[in-house]
């Protein structure tokens, strides 16, 4: 998705630097579409067999350019840790981050540490980087925000509202899925921008997140289980 997004892209800048002739065709030059260098991050090492064709794939329909590449991470150890050596090595040279589906499955282990790996890699990541996080619940986000906004060690989630407003750092945005089975809701982007500001709107969804957290925490102490999946087609016996 990067690489066909990055040779659009591409494509329409060479578009608008060349203008176009007089039967109103974009005369295009012959500069190579914006390549993209990208590694698939992954506690589990066996993933790392579909990489070579995955890559290999991209490179068919896209062009040799993009290149993907696979390195070990677990993010419930800090970025400094040996594990994340290859993680913390492109952290000063990663223009965006992806972390799909991996956040709500850890959620005790990144709470205990304080979300240290992603509060190390807010910090050492450059100005302009984009972090996107997708998950199947949004009660977690606003600690995800606290993690990109306030220093290691200050974790206090009774901090100030109107503090975290004014002192942000980040571009931060919840868009909201409405189609697919499973990932529907809120997700998280933020983007690091000196400057940037928590906007009003954002502040209040996170509260809502922090309240929805807070009704399933106690629903949780409380003795709820979730049911088991129903299987779709399959009629339950009845005993008469």
């Amino acid at each position: 998705a990067a690489a066909v997004l990055a040779s659009h892209a591409s494509l329409e800048r060479r578009a608008r630097s060349v203008g176009t002739g007089d039967g109103g065709y974009a005369r295009l030059s012959t500069l190579p579409p914006t390549a993209i260098e990208a590694t698939v991050f992954e506690y589990e090492g066996g993933w790392s067999d579909i990489v070579p064709s995955m890559e290999a794939a991209v490179q068919e329909s896209m062009g040799s350019g993009h290149a993907l590449g696979f390195g070990r991470c677990d993010i419930t150890l800090p970025l400094t840790h040996g594990t994340n050596a290859a993680c913390r090595a492109a952290a000063g040279r990663t223009d965006l981050w992806i972390c799909s589906y991996c956040v709500a499955e850890n959620a005790g282990l990144l709470r205990s540490g304080s979300f240290g790996f992603f509060r190390q890699l807010f910090d050492e990541a450059p100005q302009g980087t984009l972090f996107v996080f997708t998950e199947t619940t949004h009660r977690l986000w606003p600690e995800i925000v606290d993690a990109a906004m306030r220093p290691e060690g200050n974790a206090d989630a009774d901090v100030a509202r109107s503090e975290l407003l004014g002192r942000s750092g980040f571009d931060v945005s919840f868009p909201r899925i409405t189609r697919g089975r499973g990932k529907s809701g809120f997700q998280l982007a933020m983007r690091k921008r000196a400057g940037a500001r928590l906007g009003a709107e954002e502040l209040t969804l996170c509260a809502r997140f922090r309240m929805d957290n807070e009704r399933h925490e106690c629903k949780i102490s409380g003795g709820w289980q979730r049911q088991q999946r129903k299987v779709r087609g399959k009629k339950s016996n009845v005993t008469k």
